[in-house]
């Protein structure tokens, strides 16, 4: 089964290559740069995952989780940010079953690949 993964950034170079290297590791994926996009993509990409950054412009990554949640339960949503600041919001999210993890952006490739691994097991 190939695992559809959402990559949303609003640093167009860094969602384009968070997708490219999880293509590169089998991962089907796209990537869009706003909360907008995700939603308009997400309904007929399907995606078994969303990456995103919890700071989107518009609508930010976490209200974005919460919206994945409500509309596409079975998605796994995992939040990235170089902002330590935004990790209370994401761990209240978390609680509420809005995200699966929460990674810094300073992390390497590899906890994101671990933490897709673990909540889509099935690839």
């Amino acid at each position: 089964m190939l695992i559809r993964v959402l990559v949303v950034d609003p640093e167009k170079t860094v969602a384009d290559a968070a997708a490219m290297l999880l293509e590169a590791r089998g991962y089907t994926t796209r990537a869009v740069y706003n909360a907008r996009d995700a939603i308009m993509l997400a309904t007929d990409f399907k995606p078994h995952a969303l990456v995103s950054d919890a700071r989107l412009p518009g609508k930010d990554g976490i209200e974005l989780a919460a919206w994945f949640a409500d509309n596409m339960p079975t998605c796994k949503v995992v939040l990235i940010s170089f902002n330590p600041s935004v990790r209370f919001r994401a761990e209240e999210a978390k609680r509420r079953g809005h995200i699966a993890a929460f990674i810094s952006k300073k992390e390497d490739l590899g906890e994101l690949l671990s933490f897709l691994s673990a909540i889509c097991p099935e690839r």
